[in-house]
């Protein structure tokens, strides 16, 4: 198991438009994940093969979940602070962990 120091709420992201044309984005939770959040440092010498990983400003490592079917309009709420998920990683296809990759939003 991995564990981890953090507790994210995965939820899907649905936008949609009001009576006068402007969207307003509602999230439905999925899930709730315990992992290790980290910042996805952009200093590697391998940076240009990823651009996933590079595009990315954090990463949260867990354990495996199937989150495949739903990994379109995926947002995670972390300690108060909002991130959109931009990629969603089981290395090697083992399903043993599953490598989150998010992008930091806001409050």
């Amino acid at each position: 198991m991995i564990g981890g120091n953090t507790t994210a709420l995965l939820q899907t992201k649905t936008a949609t438009k009001n009576s006068i044309g402007e969207y307003t984005t509602t999230y439905t939770d999925l899930m709730t994940v315990k992992g290790w959040l980290d910042l996805n440092s952009t200093d590697s010498r391998y940076e240009p093969y990823n651009a996933h990983i590079k595009s990315s400003s954090h990463v949260l490592v867990c354990d495996y979940v199937d989150i495949t079917a739903n990994d379109t309009n995926l947002s995670a709420l972390i300690d108060g602070k909002r991130y959109d998920v931009s990629y969603i990683d089981d290395p090697q296809g083992r399903h043993r962990q599953v490598e989150i990759y998010l992008d930091y939003v806001g409050e």
